[in-house]
């Protein structure tokens, strides 16, 4: 019916027209769009028959339980080769599906929101990420649902039970459009910090993918003004945005 529109009368050239006239109406359409593309998020019943995720809800529900009672579950590399899952993890994913079960009462359902709302927030940082640096909505947009629609991205998550790594992918893209606006001399030292905060919670979800976040940002940093042919960023900045990530992360 789309196609049959669009060569009838661009009805959807006309749609996609009055969507990328402006950022407020270009993010929600992608938001709502993401949202809807990630639905099976919340199909009924309890996710807890395929591969890893066992393991992430155990320590999930120990979080909540956690919470519940006014603790603070200590993150410690003593048990189990490290908690709460192998060295490879982090505890900012168990902390948030914490968070939403002060809320929802329920650790399942607020585990499929963080899945669900951290699948969403890659598509957007994706999204603000490439418009910043090509200056293009329409290239945004693609990268930011293309990102979504990565097979790779649910696969991961979702059939491999590595349930944690969709606030890894949720929080990868942020660093890089915070790195790109530094080239806003208004906005360098947000940007700076904003970035920082954002690189030390990848370390906080997932240490040894975190590092090759910040590697291929600092490559990232070095290239982008040699392919820009001029100097886009502060030195200053720059290193504070990847300094301050790299401390704040050496938990």
């Amino acid at each position: 019916s789309l196609l049959v529109l669009e060569l009838r009368e661009r009805r959807l050239t006309r749609f996609f027209d009055r969507v990328f006239a402006s950022e407020s109406r270009t993010l929600v359409f992608l938001a709502f769009s993401s949202l809807i593309l990630v639905r099976y998020y919340f199909a009924p019943g309890e996710s807890s028959w395929v591969a890893d995720t066992n393991f992430h809800n155990t320590y999930a529900w120990i979080t909540s339980r956690s919470f519940a009672q006014g603790e603070i579950p200590i993150w410690t590399n003593y048990l189990c080769t490290g908690s709460p899952f192998l060295q490879f993890y982090g505890f900012l994913f168990f902390y948030l599906v914490g968070l939403f079960d002060l809320v929802f009462r329920d650790v399942f359902f607020s585990i499929k929101w963080v899945l669900a709302l951290g699948h969403v927030a890659s598509g957007v940082g994706m999204y603000l990420f490439v418009r910043s640096m090509l200056r293009s909505r329409r290239a945004g947009f693609l990268a930011g649902i293309a990102f979504v629609l990565t097979f790779w991205h649910t696969q991961h998550v979702f059939m491999m039970g590595r349930l944690p790594l969709s606030v890894f992918y949720g929080l990868l893209p942020w660093p890089f459009y915070f790195c790109e606006r530094l080239r806003l001399r208004s906005r360098r030292l947000p940007s700076a910090i904003g970035g920082a905060l954002v690189l030390a919670c990848l370390v906080f979800t997932h240490p040894g993918y975190g590092f090759w976040a910040a590697l291929f940002l600092a490559v990232h940093m070095v290239l982008r003004p040699v392919l820009a042919g001029r100097n886009l960023f502060t030195v200053g900045h720059s290193l504070l945005l990847f300094g301050g990530g790299l401390v704040l992360s050496a938990y």
